[in-house]
């Protein structure tokens, strides 16, 4: 009953995201959240990539038969293909998704607090990120509809992070927007040691 509740609490979130992202959450909450909220989601894209994998290895076959090796080659191949694809979207989903929220949230609540006057910590900053990415990841299994799932992730981040931390959506977008261009000078940064 209560993964019921979470998914109906996205869908709201979905429909309704300037009443239904005022609820703050811990970071640990937040992150079981996003992973009870966006568990059927991957699932449902855990089985367009095995699908994807699936027909992109039957293509791979003769073309590899036609370049010269055994058919057993292309069978080995193309399974490490399809293995090695369902293990990084399922790292993606339960470590690397779960890291970058934290990271980003990190980002935002700096740019937020010290330039922007968010009223909020970083468990609200948290919160509101969290409930943009659950927005995405319910979106973002349908095939041609992902890029939709984004964009809505990102208006419904936009306006959980300003609920979050009591400031107006302009200021939560220019938080929001500044972060991948700090991860860029971070990276340049890092890049140049």
């Amino acid at each position: 009953m209560m993964l019921i509740d979470d998914y109906k609490n996205i869908f709201n979130i979905m429909l309704h995201p300037g009443d239904a992202t005022k609820k703050a959450m811990g970071v640990g909450d937040g992150i079981v959240f996003f992973w009870k909220s966006a568990a059927i989601p991957f699932i449902l894209q855990l089985i367009e990539v095995i699908l994807f994998a699936s027909l992109f290895t039957a293509a791979l076959g003769p073309l590899m038969m036609a370049a010269g090796s055994s058919s057993s080659t292309g069978g080995v191949v193309s399974g490490l293909i399809a293995g090695a694809t369902v293990v990084f979207v399922v790292l993606l989903f339960v470590i690397i998704v779960p890291i970058a929220m934290i990271i980003g949230a990190a980002i935002v609540y700096v740019i937020g607090k010290y330039l922007l006057g968010f009223k909020g910590d970083y468990a609200n900053t948290f919160t509101g990120i969290v409930y943009g990415t659950a927005a995405v990841y319910a979106l973002i299994w349908i095939p041609f509809v992902s890029i939709i799932g984004y964009l809505w992730g990102f208006i419904v981040e936009v306006i959980a992070v300003a609920n979050q931390n009591k400031t107006d959506w302009v200021h939560s977008f220019v938080a929001i927007i500044l972060l991948p261009v700090v991860l860029f000078i971070i990276s340049i940064a890092a890049a140049a040691l």
